[in-house]
């Protein structure tokens, strides 16, 4: 029972000093949920980017395929493997509806299933089937739901086929019916010659798509316009039966992707394979055309890339704000010193002193906690906002959420917290009054990590890690690592705070020894002002170390923080402008002669030709300075006996310079004087100085070059005009050798001009 009663007051006392002391107390929460919350940001603002990508990878393979981007379907196809009977097709229904839905492990929005026959041909009622009478193909389909997203023009739903003798009740689709001359009412025949069967049919109704665009369509519904749709008694019982009849089933799930993590994407693409393997057990043959698993892979590599980016940036800050709250949190303890040794004096045990600084410290943690993570994900969106450097113009904003790794960080920043409270109290708990007030007077030792020697092993530790980034070149790509690992060497993740944390403890072990040579220097003057100050900051380091440390943090941070997002700024706008060519790149978007399918939708960058109006209409566009025409085609190069494939990239010389992105280093000498070289030779041509070296080549040599246009295979005889090392739109690893030369040139080889880009 005293046990309980000491624990109480524990409690009480610890509750009441927070509240008598609220100046303190306030600062000290303020500082800790600010670093809370930015501890908290950084994996919440990891987690905002990384859904951003992933709606990117999902958004670009739905809208090939006209779906939504977290849509699965399951098509098997009779015309390939053999129609099926109703009844196999029972298991796999079942279990899509139950237990595969659920692995796919989101919530389900939309299940349809779809079924439909094999080709029929249609006739007019009567008889005659030969083959010129035939109306056209037809097929008899059923679909979940389907009257709950058509619109009918005319007539009703048809009713289930119960009495065999009576026609089937149809819907036919609007634009078959104007195709055909359809009304409600009419009745036909449909004709399998193949299975010898003739099933007869009445109009019941005629049907639009409510919403063409909505969730619901697992086919654009203009592809179903052959489709003659029957309810689903009529297609399991007069239509499919026992034999087998169905040709094509399809099931198609469309899931919800708003509570969708980035720490959910490697059980997700986990569970779509699992259900895949079901599926193909029971019902073989059955394909997965449509399924955000494509999309969740393209997200992993691309998150690979922007985790080596987010930690390079991310590291340092996390690691001063850790250091800030240790700093607080020690900082606030200094501030009690007196009070604990009051205490200890009036028969305080030491662990009651410390139970004092812990209850605290987990009271003001869990406050920091609630409102920092609130703080957190405002942070979170305002980053969001930001198109560059304190730039928070961008106009869209980033899906936040309060994740586990988020809360862990925030758990990690509290608990480090109440650690940096417990162990300095812990110290100070041991000191009385007198030894407190000779503490105060005159430093007796040295702290624990000047004794150790931590400062000077963490700068030696710095330069060694100077070292390392010189020798390996970039801090970035030495991240990566030869095996992709980003963190195979964290050392050089951690330099930059590592050097700043460094470099601030070393001062403050020279900084003393400074004061008391300026001490020295004192005492030949007539100032006691400097003479006192000096001794003062000397003997009592103690008492300016930590706010000395925490502006040298502060102001490092900062400025660390607008360099590093300086040159990330800098690094992508050189990067797109690179892949570009210029500020705008404009293709000829040609004409696309593949076959219209329900997965599939054309893509103009694959397109064959291109139309361009004159250059003069282009510089005439608003806020347009310059333009210039640019043509790349595959080309080969005869070098000795051996025939080498690259890129030849044909210019306009005269404009080229005014238009292109061009930095100093993409070549040994100025842009102007290459051009110069290929305006004195117009069949001069522009190699990179790696190809020149590995071909024992120097400027002046000859090359015949075969150039694939459009228009067929171009042999060029050409002489090296120049070398460089890097040219827009060029990448060496992918495009092989390059080859720049006179876009005129090429032209006149041709016999006239072919398709470029501007």
């Amino acid at each position: 029972m005293s046990f309980l009663h000491r624990l109480a007051a524990v409690f009480s006392v610890s509750l009441k000093r927070l509240w008598a002391q609220k100046g303190l107390t306030a600062a000290t929460l303020l500082g800790l949920v600010a670093g809370v919350a930015m501890i908290m940001a950084v994996p919440l603002y990891a987690d905002a980017v990384n859904f951003r990508v992933l709606q990117e990878q999902l958004g670009r393979s739905a809208d090939r395929a006209h779906k939504p981007p977290f849509a699965y379907l399951y098509d098997y196809i009779g015309s390939w493997a053999g129609p099926v009977t109703w009844a196999k097709t029972r298991a796999l229904d079942d279990y899509l509806r139950g237990s595969g839905a659920a692995s796919l492990g989101l919530p389900v929005t939309v299940f349809t299933s779809h079924f439909e026959t094999d080709a029929y041909r249609l006739y007019p009622a009567g008889g005659n089937y030969a083959a010129d009478a035939a109306l056209g193909p037809a097929t008899f389909a059923t679909a979940e739901n389907l009257a709950a997203h058509i619109t009918l023009t005319a007539g009703t739903f048809p009713a289930p086929a119960t009495d065999p003798a009576e026609p089937v009740e149809v819907l036919v689709s609007d634009a078959r019916a104007n195709e055909l001359g359809l009304q409600v009412g009419d009745e036909l025949v449909m004709f399998s010659a193949d299975a010898g069967r003739e099933v007869p049919v009445r109009v019941a109704g005629i049907w639009l798509p409510a919403d063409p665009d909505a969730d619901y369509w697992y086919f654009p519904p203009d592809f179903l316009s052959e489709r003659l749709f029957v309810p689903l008694e009529t297609f399991r019982d007069r239509i499919a039966g026992d034999a087998p009849a169905v040709n094509r089933a399809v099931w198609y799930v469309v899931a919800d992707g708003r509570g969708l993590t980035t720490e959910n994407v490697p059980g997700l693409v986990t569970g779509a394979a699992a259900v895949m393997r079901q599926v193909e057990n029971l019902l073989p043959d059955t394909r997965n055309p449509i399924t955000p698993v494509d999309g969740f892979r393209g997200y992993q590599r691309a998150v690979a890339e922007l985790t080596v980016l987010l930690a390079a940036f991310n590291v340092p800050i996390i690691t001063l704000v850790l250091a800030f709250i240790v700093l607080l949190t020690g900082l606030a303890v200094d501030q009690r010193r007196n009070e604990i040794a009051v205490m200890r004096g009036r028969g305080a045990t030491p662990w009651q002193v410390v139970g004092f600084a812990l209850v605290e410290g987990v009271a003001l943690g869990l406050l920091a906690l609630v409102l920092g993570a609130l703080l957190a994900l405002a942070l979170t969106q305002l980053m969001g906002q930001t198109r560059s450097f304190m730039d928070f113009s961008a106009g869209y904003s980033l899906r936040v959420a309060l994740t586990q790794a988020g809360l862990r960080a925030g758990l990690l920043a509290v608990g480090l917290a109440v650690v940096a409270q417990v162990l300095p109290t812990l110290s100070a708990s041991r000191e009385t009054i007198i030894t407190y007030k000779q503490e105060q007077a005159r430093a007796v030792r040295k702290p624990w990590w000047q004794r150790a020697w931590i400062d000077v092993a963490l700068f030696l530790l710095t330069l060694y890690g100077f070292y390392l980034l010189r020798q390996q070149g970039s801090l970035l790509a030495a991240g990566a690592g030869a095996a992709g690992d980003p963190f195979r060497n964290p050392l050089l993740f951690v330099l930059p705070s590592l050097a700043v944390f460094s470099l601030a403890l070393l001062f403050l072990r020279v900084f003393p020894w400074v004061m008391e040579a300026f001490s020295w220097l004192a005492t030949r003057t007539d100032s006691v002002g400097l003479l006192l100050g000096g001794r003062q900051l000397a003997r009592t380091p103690r008492a300016y170390a930590m706010p000395l440390i925490l502006l040298v943090l502060t102001v490092s941070l900062a400025a660390f923080s607008a360099s590093l997002a300086r040159t990330l700024d800098l690094q992508l706008n050189d990067a797109m402008r690179y892949r570009a060519g210029a500020d705008v790149k404009l293709i000829g978007a040609g004409v696309d002669f593949t076959p219209p399918s329900p997965f599939s939708a054309p893509d103009a960058e694959t397109a064959k030709g291109g139309l361009f109006l004159p250059l003069e209409e282009y510089r005439t566009f608003p806020g347009v300075t310059a333009a210039t025409r640019v043509a790349r085609y595959p080309a080969s190069a005869t070098v000795g006996e051996s025939d080498v494939t690259g890129t030849f990239i044909g210019i306009d010389r005269a404009g080229f310079p005014a238009a292109a992105f061009w930095r100093y280093d993409f070549a040994p000498g100025r842009l102007g004087a290459l051009m110069n070289e290929l305006a004195a030779a117009p069949d001069g041509l522009l190699v990179s100085r790696d190809f020149l070296r590995q071909r024992g080549l120097r400027e002046g040599d000859l090359l015949r070059v075969a150039v694939t246009t459009p228009d067929g295979v171009m042999e060029l005889d050409a002489q090296i005009a120049g070398a460089l090392d890097y040219f827009p739109t060029w990448y060496a690893a992918a495009d092989g050798p390059l080859f720049v030369g006179n876009l005129d040139t090429l032209f006149a080889a041709a016999g006239g001009d072919m398709a470029s880009e501007g």
